[in-house]
């Protein structure tokens, strides 16, 4: 990642200045750019999207087909940052340090935890999974 230079725009996310994403962004071409991310990320339609969150809600059924067991989106959809730990904290962790927003492959899920207060963050309902995605996507599911 390049500093910004004075005056102008940040470089920040430019596939010019980033030797791990020249010629390997992958275009958005409705939003004319690119999502500049080396981690990756999911960009699709709103349709798609739509039916992964139908298939995640009917237990890994869509359309009739099978697609995951009932017991594969059960553990994707629990708290992986504090139920699969090794090590034992004295503190459980927490995404973006809020108590009661853990994380799992689906996104940010919201769990059980006593002082998780009012739970204002978005996705952070019990019992919501929330994915911000790439690309300005994102879907919220809530069981």
């Amino acid at each position: 990642v390049s500093a910004a230079v004075a005056g102008s725009e940040s470089t920040y996310s430019s596939t010019h200045t980033s030797t791990f994403l020249q010629g390997n962004a992958a275009s958005v071409i409705q939003g004319g750019g690119c999502v500049c991310s080396v981690a990756g990320g999911l960009v699709s339609t709103l349709r798609d999207y739509s039916r992964l969150g139908l298939m995640l809600l009917n237990e890994g059924e869509l359309d009739g087909a099978r697609i995951l067991q009932p017991e594969s989106v059960r553990l994707l959809a629990r708290d992986w940052l504090n139920d699969f730990t090794q090590e034992r904290r004295r503190q459980p962790l927490w995404v973006w340090g809020t108590p009661g927003i853990g994380f799992s492959p689906l996104g940010q899920i919201g769990v059980d935890h006593p002082k998780a207060g009012m739970r204002k963050v978005v996705g952070s309902a019990l019992n919501t999974v929330h994915w911000g995605g790439a690309g300005g996507s994102g879907y919220m599911l809530i069981w």
